[in-house]
């Protein structure tokens, strides 16, 4: 962590160990090596289905934590539990993230739309709706277009100051590559 903000003193960093700190103590511990450092965020740290450890953890941790969560019952049920500062809402379609985030927009928490590396087609129809939440006000990852060979897309995602614009052209504002579609065809 200290090497990356020394080297990127504005970037924010998103510890992700998916579930797989099996109890908050292992938690706490990384979170005591991390004292004192701003911008971090721990992200589903403990398994998602104990909120009674992320309320506790919330009360000790000194480092905000998010949720990983996916339908509206799970977020209304952490919320009324405070068991989150933000929350990382990724899966389902482009209006059930912007229904999702409303919720969390009520509580006055901020959320993010993650990414599954996705191709470009999907990867802008997650940017138009992360642009339409209003609740959508820390960093989103989209960053298929930089992993894949080719994104599908005849033109690239643009991204401009670390931000992702929303094209104003028809659609979704992006073009299938036929081309490239034929050239990656699995018989």
């Amino acid at each position: 962590m200290k090497a990356i903000q020394d080297n990127l003193p504005d970037a924010s960093i998103v510890l992700d160990p998916n579930e797989r700190f099996y109890d908050p103590q292992q938690t706490l511990r990384v979170a005591q090596q991390l004292a004192g450092r701003e911008g971090i965020v721990f992200e589903s740290p403990v398994p998602q289905d104990n909120l009674d450890w992320y309320v506790a953890l919330r009360r000790e941790l000194g480092i905000p934590i998010a949720l990983h969560l996916i339908g509206a019952g799970d977020i209304l049920a952490a919320i009324k539990r405070d068991a989150a500062d933000c929350y990382n809402l990724s899966s389902g379609s482009p209006t059930d993230f912007v229904a999702c985030a409303r919720i969390c927009e009520a509580a006055g928490c901020p959320v993010w739309h993650g990414s599954r590396m996705e191709l470009g087609i999907l990867d802008m129809a997650h940017i138009h709706a992360a642009a339409a939440a209003q609740a959508c006000t820390l960093p989103s990852d989209f960053v298929g277009n930089v992993f894949r060979e080719d994104d599908l897309i005849l033109n690239p995602i643009r991204i401009t100051d670390g931000c992702a614009l929303v094209p104003d052209e028809p659609g979704l504002g992006v073009e299938l590559d036929m081309a490239a579609l034929e050239r990656y065809r699995v018989a």
